[in-house]
């Protein structure tokens, strides 16, 4: 992350953004510090027992399955992961420890690419917005859980930042840099069907690459055609099955009863998970009924939105492209985020660093940074609270350590106990032994 930080900063990036500190030397040691404890406070989540739900099951037993030679089954989600997971498995570091330290590395390689995206801001505000990118919710809750989130963070944020830098250099190093951002975005397409959100920022860089000079165009191009093959063929190869039943689903929400009904719950649970990312707090603690959060989310829209244009750069079209997917999509979780929210605190960053903020603004700015902070260390607390249970790991994570719930016993005690073997299974095969489950 230091060569992105090293990036040559303009005269006016000394001083530190007045909404952190108006000293730019005590905003870097300080911004010094609470990234190397944040650091430290993610590794320390090695320690942890293997943390289960659904998804994460299905995961690893596909995992399971490709590693024992059997093939990948269809499990209704791209297969990237468990391919992932697999390659783990068979070179000797197929267990949570690296499962987890896995994590770590991507959510790295994603966080400095995001800080070369603001080349006008200072050291110190970019290492703010890393900062604050570790302290977000979804991010804290992905580096535990064997799920794709974290490897589709460092893939979808590296194939960005090779299409950014392929844009500002000439030559064969371009077209490399290209092939290279086409080979990740395909990486990322297998790990999650919103991949696809690569697609718009790589015609885009292609587009900027092929309008200045330097660069064979013919070459240009030859590239560009054979990477969307590459992304084509991961789809097919690793999320065919998905696609499918996604478009179904989306297409059956919509279409179950009053269409402008189903719209305008759409755009309420959208407010509501915006309200959730900028309060940094889980709305599952409220009542669902609740409308606390969907104004929050309003609030946090209206002060988002910049005053000026900025330049339409290969990692704008990726948050563009990607949030109209988000929006699109009629399923409300907040993990489907956390891919992009490096990206929306950096542009709300440099949104809040173009205002002359002076006065309530700045203490209210303050105060919120403050609560931001503060609700992203007790996150990172709680779940480092459970990375160091030991035995007592599946009273204290819940749900049994991952075992289904036991109303699912009264509806379909056959599924109960298959899946509770199943987990039982992948606990001993990926977890720490030793462990006992409460049934």
């Amino acid at each position: 992350m230091s060569s992105a930080f090293a990036r040559p900063e303009p005269v006016s990036a000394d001083k530190s953004s007045p909404i952190v500190s108006s000293s730019a030397a005590t905003s870097a040691r300080v911004s010094s510090a609470v990234l190397v404890g944040l650091a430290v406070a993610y590794l320390l989540q090695m320690a942890t027992q293997l943390r289960l739900d659904t998804d994460a099951v299905r995961y690893l037993a596909a995992a399971a399955s490709m590693a024992d030679g059997h093939g990948l089954p269809p499990i209704g989600v791209p297969l990237g992961y468990p391919v992932l997971i697999g390659g783990l498995e068979k070179i000797g570091l197929g267990s949570v420890p690296f499962i987890v330290l896995s994590n770590c590395i991507f959510l790295a390689v994603g966080l400095w690419a995001v800080a070369y995206f603001m080349p006008e801001s200072s050291v110190s505000e970019k290492r703010w917005v890393v900062i604050l990118s570790l302290l977000s919710l979804p991010v804290v809750k992905s580096v535990a859980m064997p799920l794709p989130e974290a490897a589709f963070f460092g893939t979808s944020l590296g194939s960005v930042l090779l299409m950014t830098l392929a844009t500002e250099l000439h030559g064969r190093l371009r077209v490399s840099l290209l092939g290279a951002a086409t080979l990740l975005a395909a990486i990322a397409v297998a790990l999650r069907t919103v991949g696809i959100a690569l697609v718009p920022a790589l015609i885009w860089a292609v587009y900027l690459a092929l309008r200045s000079q330097g660069t064979s165009r013919r070459l240009i191009l030859g590239i560009s055609l054979g990477g969307l093959a590459i992304i084509t063929t991961a789809a097919a190869l690793f999320d065919g099955s998905s696609w499918l039943r996604y478009v179904t689903e989306g297409l059956e929400r919509y279409g179950y009863g009053n269409l402008a009904a189903n719209v305008y719950y759409r755009v309420l649970s959208v407010l509501h998970s915006v309200g959730e990312l900028a309060a940094n707090i889980p709305s599952n603690r409220f009542s669902p009924r609740s409308p606390v959060f969907s104004i929050i989310g309003i609030l946090a829209l209206l002060s988002f939105f910049p005053r000026s244009r900025r330049q339409l750069t290969p990692a704008r079209v990726y948050l563009v492209s990607y949030l109209g997917i988000l929006l699109l999509w009629p399923y409300t979780a907040i993990r489907l985020w956390m891919p992009i929210i490096p990206l929306l605190i950096s542009e709300a960053w440099l949104t809040r660093a173009g205002k002359n903020t002076t006065g309530f603004r700045l203490t209210a700015s303050r105060l919120y940074l403050g609560w931001f902070m503060l609700t992203g260390l007790g996150a990172i607390a709680y779940t480092t609270r459970i990375s160091l249970a030991g035995k007592n790991f599946s009273r204290v994570y819940g749900i049994s350590g991952g075992m289904a719930l036991p109303i699912v016993k009264v509806k379909d005690p056959a599924y109960y106990d298959s899946y509770n073997a199943q987990v039982g299974r992948l606990i001993a095969r990926y977890g720490r032994n030793g462990i006992p489950l409460v049934r």
